[in-house]
């Protein structure tokens, strides 16, 4: 259940971060920092009934620091991929150019 939640609430913060004009590690950093403050006390506290642990307000962001860190890292080298792989194929040569052998159109 608890996916049905992150996933789209992801897909709208990165949507919005998105449009906010600063570095992209900055922007995944930020990224991370609101998707982590929300979703990780509800993971945290999920995880935490259902191995009947007692739990206090500060156990709701354990591992909040390498949460953050760990996201932001991850989401920042996974759109500098994707942008240096779109640009190596958008400035290719035609003779650099895969050829497409999906003859059907």
């Amino acid at each position: 259940m608890t996916n049905f939640v992150k996933f789209p609430f992801f897909e709208v913060v990165n949507m919005l971060m998105s449009t906010v004009d600063i570095n992209p590690s900055l922007r995944g950093t930020a990224t991370g920092v609101v998707f982590t403050t929300v979703t990780l006390p509800v993971t945290n506290f999920r995880y935490r009934q259902s191995m009947n642990l007692d739990w206090t307000f500060a156990d709701l962001y354990q591992a909040y620091v390498p949460t953050v860190r760990s996201f932001s890292e991850t989401c920042t080298a996974t759109k500098e991929q994707m942008l240096r792989s779109f640009w190596e194929t958008f400035t290719a040569t035609k003779e650099q150019k895969p050829v497409s052998t999906n003859r059907e159109c």
